[in-house]
């Protein structure tokens, strides 16, 4: 994925109110985790669930531990669990 898609789907998980985004963009959100419609989907129901930095930033985790999987698994484990 090219710098610029990061760029905006990180723009998208830090907005206050992901509802503000387009109908054919948002899908759902939590405090946790904004739910947005893939725009290349793989199949019928294909969606991207970004975690929301805000959410996570209290536990101790930044933007950059969420940007990847592999990030988030380098965190000690003696962080606050939720």
């Amino acid at each position: 994925m090219s710098s610029a898609a990061l760029t905006i789907l990180r723009q998208y998980a830090q907005k206050r109110n992901p509802r503000t985004l387009p109908p054919s963009i948002y899908f759902s959100h939590t405090d946790a985790t904004l739910t947005i419609f893939d725009t290349f989907p793989k199949s019928l129901f294909h969606f991207l669930v970004l975690p929301r930095p805000a959410h996570y930033q209290p536990r101790g985790l930044s933007v950059s531990d969420l940007a990847s999987l592999r990030a988030l698994l380098r965190k000690p484990a003696n962080r606050e669990k939720s």
